[in-house]
């Protein structure tokens, strides 16, 4: 029991992975990939076509849905996710998995 699914949008959290599929958001290996306005960011790398994206150090603000990633930190507020200390919040239907939950045993 390692992830979690979650069919409204669409959360899929296994080894440090998210996969929402609303806009669509896939967090990888450091890796956010978003389809909505579109946000591509790999290698220190964004992409973004709609409307403002700010990457400063190593952080990524994006204002549609609104994306937050800083220090390790997604905050999506469209249904509302938040992945920070291994956690994710998850305000549509409602999903909260926090400590070491989303870990390898």
């Amino acid at each position: 029991m390692d992830f979690l699914e979650k069919n409204l949008g669409y959360i899929y959290l296994g080894e440090s992975k998210v996969k929402k599929r609303l806009g669509c958001i896939y967090l990888g290996e450091s890796k956010v990939e978003k389809w909505l306005g579109y946000i591509y960011l790999g290698e220190l790398k964004v992409k973004k076509w709609l409307g403002y994206i700010y990457l400063g150090e190593s952080k990524v603000e994006k204002w549609l849905g609104c994306i937050y990633l800083g220090e390790s930190k997604v905050e999506k507020w469209l249904g509302y996710i938040y992945l920070g200390e291994s956690k994710v919040e998850k305000r549509l239907g409602y999903l909260h998995q926090g400590e070491s939950s989303t870990r390898n045993s």
